[in-house]
């Protein structure tokens, strides 16, 4: 006759003591994963509220000053009308692609710029003066930071030296001109000349 194998007894007592173990060692898990979310999500929020030492969070408008190189030749020195200078504003606007009216002209200069003062001489009373080289285009504008929050940015406005873009207007005539953005300053221009000639 064969033998009847007798089952070991179960420690009925030793497994009821790691069943209230399992919810606690759960939750704990649970926490854990909560913990490590809620740091993800602190984490990524931090560069929003943290001020960049590149922006000014202080000031809704900044006075900016734009130098642009005109593509073709300009040998006209003299101070555009308002509408001409905000016809090449929003053109610039359009190549960098900000809002409407982010930037907001006070005046645009057709000129050379010396490193020095010069004498004044009896050309700053004619109504423009032809010269050898090409003019400059220096647009004083003030930049709407409501209209264009990135543009408190230091680096995004450095991305626009260098862009090119078109602009039809009236100067001396009607001409289209393609520009370059040359430079972005907050100082104020020096050495220009001549001033205070207005060509329609």
């Amino acid at each position: 006759m064969l033998a009847t194998q007798i089952a070991p007894p179960v420690d009925k007592a030793g497994i009821s003591r790691y069943i209230p173990a399992v919810p606690i060692l759960a939750i704990c898990c649970l926490g854990l994963l909560l913990l490590v979310i809620a740091a993800t999500i602190i984490l990524a929020l931090i560069p929003l509220y943290v001020p960049d030492k590149n922006i000014d969070n202080l000031v809704t408008t900044s006075t900016k000053y734009f130098t642009l190189d005109p593509l073709s030749a300009v040998t006209e020195n003299g101070i555009t009308t308002a509408e001409t200078c905000r016809t090449i504003s929003n053109s610039l606007e359009s190549r960098v692609a900000i809002p409407f009216e982010s930037l907001i002209p006070i005046s645009c200069t057709f000129a050379s710029q010396s490193s020095g003062r010069r004498r004044r001489s009896s050309y700053a009373y004619r109504r423009f003066r032809r010269q050898s080289g090409t003019a400059r285009l220096f647009m004083k504008a003030i930049i709407n930071y409501t209209r264009c929050p990135l543009c408190r940015s230091k680096t995004y406005l450095s991305k626009w030296i260098n862009q090119e873009f078109s602009s039809t207007f009236a100067f001396n005539g009607t001409r289209s001109i393609s520009f370059t953005v040359y430079s972005i300053s907050s100082n104020a221009f020096t050495g220009l000349s001549p001033t205070g000639i207005v060509i329609p």
